[in-house]
């Protein structure tokens, strides 16, 4: 341990306040709406914060690191927090710097913006020659300026075009290359679709879930059940294990007790494993309502088409417990393992 020591620990005591204040000194960010925001647009990802965190805070904190580092996150919110993070929409910011719609270009990430968006601006690119033979081969001419305009409104941090653009042709055409442009060119900050995301950090399973258990959302990530819950109750998801979509592959790898997240634009909640087993692939049972909040993950059982492998957790919800010394402490009460580690 070095010779210095930060202002936020003294004498063996970790003032979170103080580190708070601190980290903010050094760091451009801000806490609107649910989410921080930086120079680099909306954080869709916190857990290089947390890494970051958790760097300053190891040679001087020990016991339950990561739990006050959880709490520390907590305590940025706080310190971060502004009641209103409104888009500035005369500009759009790049990857190399801001565009003004004026035309002129700043180099650099002076300021937190909302959304950044992942391509560099470059004014002496040249002509776009492949893209504009594919817009050629696919529509009119007449459609292919109104094409670009729309493309360019989806660039705008603003609603002022108010225009929706509806392509319609025979299938196989291309079509659904315009939106893996546009995906491209927006990058996290343009909406997927999706409804949620599935994580299972232990066996290094994620993937972003999407409304409907068809071949259209397993291949994008796990398909939802459209019956089943989608925030509270049984949410049933389904997902493939094989082939270039095997989103589930890691299914196969969970124990009973492993953890589980999903997150919503509603909210996150956290489940314990309770189960893990084959199931007939006519039995649909796993997925009827129990009474609480849980969630069920099946997927296919390689070389047993009639089988299928099931994956059901319980949420965890937190309480409070008296002990005999007349505290409270607040645990995880469907969880064996925190009893074990800690009483």
């Amino acid at each position: 341990m070095s010779n210095f020591t930060p202002a936020w620990f003294k004498k063996g005591f970790f003032n979170e306040s103080l580190f708070c204040d601190d980290f903010l000194s050094t760091h451009q960010l801000l806490y609107s709406n649910g989410a921080f925001f930086t120079p680099d647009g909306r954080m869709v990802d916190p857990m290089p914060l947390r890494c970051e965190i958790f760097e300053m805070m190891r040679e001087y904190v020990g016991a339950n690191l990561a739990k006050k580092v959880t709490n520390v996150v907590d305590v940025l919110k706080l310190a971060a927090q502004v009641e209103d993070f409104p888009p500035v929409t005369d500009r759009i910011a790049l990857a190399n710097g801001t565009l003004y719609l004026d035309g002129t270009f700043q180099e650099g990430k002076p300021e937190i913006v909302r959304n950044r968006l992942p391509v560099r601006y470059d004014p002496k690119a040249a002509q776009p020659t492949h893209w504009l033979r594919f817009l050629s081969d696919l529509l009119y001419p007449e459609d292919i300026p109104t094409v670009q305009e729309f493309i360019g409104y989806c660039l705008i941090p603003s609603n002022k075009g108010q225009r929706m653009m509806v392509i319609k042709g025979s299938g196989g055409e291309g079509k659904s290359q315009i939106g893996v442009v546009l995906s491209r060119l927006l990058g996290c900050n343009m909406k997927d679709g999706s409804i949620g995301k599935v994580s299972i950090d232990r066996v290094s399973l994620s993937c972003k879930v999407y409304e409907g258990a068809t071949d259209s959302s397993m291949s994008k990530g796990a398909g939802h059940y459209t019956s089943s819950g989608i925030y509270t109750g049984n949410i049933g998801l389904f997902g493939h294990n094989r082939g270039s979509h095997a989103y589930f592959a890691k299914l196969k790898n969970v124990k009973i007790g492993d953890i589980v997240e999903y997150k919503t634009a509603i909210g996150t909640k956290t489940y314990q494993v309770t189960f893990v087993g084959s199931i007939s692939y006519t039995d649909y049972s796993y997925l009827n309502e129990m009474g609480d909040n849980r969630i069920t993950l099946i997927t296919c059982i390689a070389n047993q088409p009639s089988l299928r492998l099931c994956v059901q957790a319980v949420e965890i919800r937190c309480m409070l417990i008296s002990l005999p010394t007349g505290k409270q402490r607040s645990c995880l009460e469907n969880s064996p393992a925190y009893w074990n580690e800690r009483l």
